[in-house]
């Protein structure tokens, strides 16, 4: 499964499209379990967004297992070095 994210929410830097975000892969991930998500022509993405879809997730799910089921696709630099520090911040939340 792929979804767009600029199709899915207006921006990506409030906590309401954050929501938004995570009620659609909630919805996805019951059928399946890997969910491609593209963040081509999306906007700068901020730790609000993230905290609001990819956290919630995360304390679902657990670090491992969201890795699994939530694949990032077509992200800049920007996105992709932010993406890694987010994530890898759960990692560090574990260890402690």
């Amino acid at each position: 499964m792929e979804l767009i994210l600029k199709d899915i929410v207006p921006d990506t830097f409030t906590n309401a499209s954050g929501e938004i975000l995570y009620g659609e892969l909630r919805k996805w991930l019951v059928n399946s379990d890997r969910i491609v998500l593209s963040f081509k022509d999306s906007t700068v993405t901020s730790t609000s967004f993230l905290n609001s879809s990819f956290a919630v997730l995360i304390e679902e799910m657990g670090l491992e297992e969201f890795k699994k089921a939530i694949v990032p696709k077509a992200v800049s630099a920007t996105q992709a070095t932010l993406l890694k520090k987010y994530v890898s911040s759960f990692d560090k939340k574990d260890a402690a």
